[in-house]
C-alpha cells in the first residue's frame, strides 16, 4: 500500500481520499455509504493492527452519538467467526 501525505491511500486497483471522502476503482468513483466509508478509513488507517470490536463501536459513537453499530458489522464478526473456527 502505498500511502502519500493528506489522507491519500493507494491500494491495487484503488485510490482513497480520506479527507475528500473519495474511492476510486481505476479511476472511477465508487459509491459507498458514510458508515462504510468510515469503516473503510478506519481499516485503512490501522492496517497492519488488529481493531477490536469495541474500538470499531467507539468510533461509530463518535460518528453520530449512537450506541449501535451497523448491522453488516454483526454479520460480518459472525462470518468470519465462523471461518476461523473452520
Amino acid at each position: 500500500m502505498r500511502t502519500d501525505q493528506g489522507g491519500l491511500f493507494e491500494f491495487g486497483i484503488f485510490r482513497l481520499d480520506a479527507t475528500e471522502r473519495r474511492l476510486l476503482r481505476e479511476g472511477h468513483p465508487v459509491s459507498l455509504t458514510p458508515k462504510a466509508f468510515h469503516t473503510l478509513v478506519l481499516l485503512v488507517e490501522n492496517r497492519g493492527h488488529v481493531l477490536r470490536k469495541d474500538e470499531l463501536i467507539r468510533s461509530f459513537r463518535s460518528l453520530d452519538g449512537t450506541r449501535c453499530y451497523p448491522v453488516f458489522w454483526s454479520k460480518l464478526f459472525t462470518n468470519c467467526s465462523r471461518r476461523h473456527r473452520g
